[in-house]
């Protein structure tokens, strides 16, 4: 239970927010002097595929905890998982909305949020780095940029996968060469800079930018489009690749994944929600100690960690500047 003061005022109306595209539900709470108890929310109808409710109503002895805490936490939303996750291991999403144009810059208040947590989570363990940046949107706007800072970034290629997304399947050469290359091209006359190697193979892993280099340029640089993912691993490079490959194997067949040189895991908030308690969710927080990933199918950005976050974050939110509704100036 957090020692964070309860917000004077009282009574707390307690709303919460849906995104049907990852099934995600985060409660939060909003303060009114005086306001009578809100009407029953209308049922709304769940996606079929998979559970919804990420934020779980906590039984009466965690309830005080999980107004103080929801309270203190904004604009960052905490999951609040059964028993089947162990005490220290936590999730949040923060709402955000992602740009790829030529002037975009991410929020330096989350920069700074994040810079926190990485010095607050290397504090206790021994952990190496590791940046990963969405290949597809170096085009056009940071073409030049890669180029100029190609010997600082040192990026090499990963491909990566959602886990719990399903299986995902290299072309094969019959596919390649039975492709109608005509469609092809209209299809990307049509998206232009959107275009993807997925829209014409869609079981295909993303490509991304391993950067092996200065990791500090690439987060000042690359936040704010929508495929930045950074974790902090005790693993060595190759322990961590293996791990990956074994969480893409879970659900991947596909022999063709075996010749990947190296795969990341693009955790949503599907990922943790569907994950099965006795093996995949233990695998998955045994990759990593902070995992924090851009993610415009939840509309904002995920952090998880196997090192329970609520007290830091809550520090982090008011030092950032959060607390005073505007971006702080770079």
């Amino acid at each position: 239970m957090s020692n964070h003061p309860k917000p004077a005022i009282d009574p707390l109306d307690r709303k919460s927010e849906f995104f049907p595209e990852s099934g995600l539900r985060f409660s939060s709470l909003q303060v009114r002097p005086q306001a009578p108890a809100p009407p029953p929310e209308p049922a709304r109808p769940a996606p079929r595929e998979y559970r919804t409710n990420i934020a779980p109503e906590p039984d009466r002895k965690r309830l005080a905890a999980y107004e103080d805490i929801n309270e203190l936490l904004l604009p960052i939303r905490k999951h609040w998982p059964d028993k089947s996750w162990p005490e220290d291991w936590c999730l949040y999403w923060m709402p955000a909305s992602f740009e790829n144009k030529a002037k975009t810059q991410g929020d330096p208040r989350f920069l700074q949020l994040l810079e926190g947590l990485i010095k607050f989570v290397s504090a206790k363990n021994k952990v190496r780095h590791f940046t990963f940046f969405d290949q597809q949107l170096t085009y056009p706007h940071l073409m030049e940029h890669f180029l100029l800072n190609a010997i600082e970034y040192l990026p090499v290629g990963a491909l990566g996968f959602c886990p719990g997304r399903g299986p995902v399947a290299m072309p094969k050469y019959d596919q390649i060469t039975g492709m109608d290359f005509r469609a092809a091209y209209e299809k990307l006359k049509e998206k232009k800079e959107a275009f993807q190697m997925t829209d014409l193979f869609p079981g295909m892993p993303r490509m991304q930018h391993f950067i092996l280099g200065d990791q500090d340029l690439a987060r000042n640089s690359l936040l704010g489009r929508g495929g930045y993912t950074f974790l902090l691993s005790e693993h060595s490079q190759n322990r961590f690749g293996d791990i990956a490959k074994q969480i893409l194997s879970e659900n991947t067949k596909d022999p063709l994944i075996d010749m990947i040189p190296f795969a990341v895991p693009l955790f949503d908030s599907r990922s943790f929600l569907t994950a099965n308690a006795e093996k995949q969710a233990p695998l998955y927080f045994s990759l990593f100690d902070l995992y924090v990933g851009e993610l415009p199918s939840d509309q904002g950005i995920i952090i998880a960690a196997k090192h329970l976050l609520d007290d830091k974050l809550i520090e982090l939110v008011e030092s950032c500047g959060y607390r005073r509704g505007k971006r702080a100036k770079a």
